[in-house]
């Protein structure tokens, strides 16, 4: 049985997305800044890297991304709190 996936605290990743260097995001050319790094829109050094795979990724999960997904993520909650009342609502009245 597979173990199930936490919930994520979508307060604490919002707090430190909004505390991060703001997006966008990317991985420059090697060469460019002289080391592997991740950088902001404003050429800040996000972080260094060693493995292209997982900057891209880091890169791909900038502030501004992030934050775009937990509204995303509170706006289909509330939906789904919505249409289950609605459901519930329903149900009574065939009862």
């Amino acid at each position: 049985m597979k173990a199930e996936t936490p919930k994520p605290d979508l307060d604490e990743i919002e707090r430190l997305a909004l505390a991060a260097t703001p997006g966008p995001w990317g991985v420059p050319n090697l060469g460019v800044h002289g080391k592997n790094m991740v950088v902001a829109d404003n050429d800040v050094r996000v972080c260094d890297y060693s493995c292209p795979e997982n900057a891209t990724f880091i890169a791909a999960a900038d502030p501004q991304t992030v934050l775009a997904l937990i509204a995303l993520a509170r706006a289909e909650t509330q939906r789904a709190r919505v249409l289950q009342e609605a459901l519930a609502g329903v149900l009574v009245e065939q009862a």
